[in-house]
């Protein structure tokens, strides 16, 4: 095994022992169980760059744990982290109707109608998340709609393979 693939393994082990944290948490919404979640991902997302082939997947599970931390703690600075690593996940992510573009989208939606709540810059910056907000989630419902049609093209062609009902697998 090169030493390319064994670093690979490891940071995939790595991922799967943060993902049962990330899972727990989900669960529990415990500082306990929180803050071990937010730390693995945090650490991985710090320990692989650009040229990680799931640095997307990295940086959008580290965005959804630092939401789950904001929505159990409601600090503003893990919602605006939040942000920033889902903006980044979504410029990795390829272009077209697939599951982890609608999830980013949908997420950045979610993060920036918090925000635009939340908003102590004033009105101005209320106004200007709510936009983003809506744009992201308006997306998130374009990419979702393309992804059903999508599915239902396969199934069809396929011999009936059922997809879900929401056409997102």
């Amino acid at each position: 095994m090169s030493s390319n693939q064994a670093a690979l393994n490891a940071i995939g082990q790595k991922a799967l022992q943060a993902q049962t944290l990330l899972a727990r948490a989900l669960s529990s919404r415990l500082f306990s169980d929180v803050e071990p979640a937010v730390a693995a991902w945090h650490h991985l997302a710090s320990i692989t760059d650009s040229t990680y082939p799931y640095r997307e997947a990295i940086l959008s599970t580290f965005a959804v744990a630092l939401l789950l931390r904001w929505e159990t703690y409601h600090d503003l600075s893990d919602l605006d982290l939040a942000i920033e690593h889902a903006e980044r996940a979504l410029r990795m992510c390829q272009n077209g109707p697939n599951r982890d573009r609608y999830q980013n989208l949908a997420n950045l939606g979610g993060a920036y109608f918090d925000r635009a709540k939340g908003a102590s810059e004033g009105p101005e910056r209320a106004m200007e998340d709510a936009k983003w907000a809506y744009s992201y989630l308006d997306k998130a419902y374009y990419v979702y709609v393309q992804r059903g049609k999508e599915l239902n093209l396969v199934s069809r062609r396929s011999g009936g393979v059922q997809s879900n009902k929401k056409g997102i697998d």
